[in-house]
């Protein structure tokens, strides 16, 4: 019975992120605005690892993996509650936040295949993984959410992490480099 359902739910958490993301992306000083404690807080921390002199890249990846773990961990226990509502907010927040920086990168004057680079290289597999888990979160039982969250989760979200740390800022350097030749 949840096959025949199936697109329609991947249909649904998907809508909810686009428009989301557009929502973020129009209104992105306001929800920056909101944001900034967490974000200053974010850098504070990568400095502190980068004062003790930890490997960055390696305590960046995990603590993207765990948060991320985490919040597909939140997904799949309380998905079922009040008919999916609660991955869908989880989709929600997530969209506002990437559209609200992706906004301000371009409305800095970064051009917009640019500031793509920041989001597209480990967001091809992150929002997929976290539209699965809100798929997920609403059949079956506790344990059998868990059970298909690690089954189906674990792997690319913890390559998501791996090419947001590694390869996002390497194709970011390489367009840098190309940048400061042609200038």
């Amino acid at each position: 019975m949840f096959k025949h359902r199936l697109p329609g739910y991947v249909a649904l958490y998907s809508a909810v992120f686009v428009i989301f993301l557009a929502v973020g992306y129009i209104l992105h000083h306001r929800i920056l605005a909101v944001l900034m404690p967490s974000v200053n807080a974010s850098v504070a921390a990568v400095g502190a690892v980068e004062k003790a002199g930890g490997n960055l890249p390696a305590i960046l990846a995990l603590a993207i993996f765990v948060k991320n773990a985490l919040v597909a961990v939140l997904v799949l226990t309380f998905g079922k509650r009040l008919f999916g509502a609660f991955p869908a907010f989880v989709l929600a927040v997530n969209a506002l936040v990437l559209g609200a920086v992706y906004g301000d990168t371009v409305s800095s004057g970064t051009p917009w295949s640019e500031a793509a680079l920041y989001f597209v290289p480990h967001g091809v597999i992150e929002i997929p993984a976290l539209v699965a888990a809100c798929v997920l979160a609403v059949r079956g039982t506790l344990k059998e959410r868990l059970l298909n969250g690690a089954k189906y989760l674990a792997v690319p979200l913890a390559l998501a992490a791996l090419v947001e740390v590694y390869v996002t800022p390497a194709l970011l350097e390489i367009v840098w480099a190309a940048k400061r030749i042609a200038a």
